[in-house]
């Protein structure tokens, strides 16, 4: 007897609409006179240095706060297979 989900297998697939791609405007050419001198970045030195942002430092937090989760979720279900496994052990193999 065929599986009861063989239905969804053996049907033909369901034609779904998709829409159009938007038109990509043409790219203008790019100019004939080539730039007289690259110039070169500013020296680290003179660079500006800034604090970090509230985004910034709320994001590092989040990301902190997060690696912390699964570090605890790891360890829950560690700990929930360890004992499964021993109370299994101990309960049979008295």
């Amino acid at each position: 007897m065929p599986s009861p989900h063989f239905w969804f297998w053996s049907s033909p697939a369901i034609p779904v609409p998709v829409p159009a791609a938007p038109a990509v405007p043409a790219v203008p050419a790019a100019p004939s006179a080539a730039p007289s001198a690259p110039t070169a970045p500013a020296a680290p030195s003179e660079q500006a240095v800034t604090a970090p942002t509230s985004d910034e430092e709320a994001s590092r937090k989040s990301a902190e706060d997060e690696g912390t989760a699964n570090i605890y979720r790891f360890a829950g279900v560690m700990f929930a297979v360890f004992y499964t496994f021993y109370g299994t052990f101990y309960v049979f193999h008295k």
